[in-house]
């Protein structure tokens, strides 16, 4: 058996001892969020990568976008809900055991409109998951 869609959450914690500004995409103008800088692969049974398209509901953006920039104190988080209709997957998800592993890619800001802004990658730990068909708890 198939699944369709999971649900997860992706949290972002300041390490350090010293203040980060992420840049994380962008905030269109209706207030929604689109994390350019993340993306997740599931990885099955099978051992074969699944990436997940992160889309973050856009079918199409028209307005004004506005930097989305998340300031994190040492030790503080951040905390993303990933629902089934904020990505896409280009094959069904086995039901099972796997491993859910995601990626937040940290790009330079334009420091003109926006301070520096943390630079890097960071590669969360595999986390195992088990796809049921049972729905998302909220």
């Amino acid at each position: 058996m198939t699944a369709k869609h999971i649900a997860f959450h992706i949290t972002l914690r300041n390490v350090s001892d010293a203040p980060l500004l992420l840049n994380g995409g962008v905030v269109l103008g209706n207030g929604r969020h689109a994390w350019a800088a993340i993306d997740c692969t599931l990885r099955g049974r099978a051992g074969r990568p699944v990436p997940l398209g992160l889309h973050w509901r856009l079918g199409g953006v028209g307005g004004r976008m506005y930097i989305l920039g998340v300031a994190l104190g040492p030790g503080d988080t951040h905390t993303i809900a990933v629902t089934p209709d904020d990505y896409s997957s280009a094959t069904s998800l086995a039901l099972g055991p796997a491993e859910l592993q995601c990626r937040f890619t940290g790009r330079p800001s334009n420091e003109a409109e926006w301070p520096k802004s943390w630079v890097g990658a960071a590669v969360s730990a595999p986390v195992e998951i088990d796809i049921t068909n049972e729905p998302a708890k909220p």
